[in-house]
């Protein structure tokens, strides 16, 4: 029997070929799963920027000086007899955020503060105008509280997507 060397080496070409076609589909197909997953962080990331702005704006339309002005000025606990008096505006400020923990700690407190304890009386128009009720307070704060839930789910998701790109 004598070998026919072109049968050999055409079987050996094609079954190279073939082993070449599988092992190409297989990269073929990682390289379209690993752009799936690319494209897919893209739109999870665009979304999560979307929904960053959005908080952004519903935090801004929140008056946070208005409503520690108005717990200041509502608050029964800050009196002089408290230990005010000769305190410096820091210690002031510590005291009160010990006797009011809720308060957002706005810039506005200090001067408040100050004139609570002075007696200093606003117009009655501004006060009217500028004062939030208790009730509102309480909505108002309630609303922080789930915007601060949210900020800390959008986060938790910003680290997950974090991690899914490292």
């Amino acid at each position: 029997m004598t070998i026919d060397w072109n049968w050999f080496f055409s079987a050996f070409v094609q079954s190279g070929a073939t082993i070449i076609g599988i092992v190409a589909a297989f990269i073929i197909s990682k390289i379209i799963g690993e752009l799936n997953v690319k494209y897919d962080t893209e739109q999870r990331y665009k979304k999560l920027l979307i929904d960053y702005e959005s908080l952004k704006n519903k935090i801004s339309l929140i008056n946070f000086n208005v409503v520690d002005e108005s717990t200041i000025r509502l608050s029964k606990n800050i009196t002089k007899e408290l230990g005010f008096t000769g305190l410096k505006d820091s210690e002031r400020l510590d005291l009160l955020y010990r006797i009011e923990p809720c308060l957002f700690k706005t810039d506005k407190c200090i001067e408040v503060l100050n004139e609570v304890l002075s007696h200093t009386q606003i117009e009655e128009k501004e006060t009217k105008k500028k004062l939030l009720t208790e009730r509102d307070i309480k909505n108002i704060r309630k609303t922080v509280y789930n915007l601060k839930i949210e900020a800390e789910s959008m986060i938790n998701s910003f680290k997950t997507l974090k991690n899914l790109c490292v």
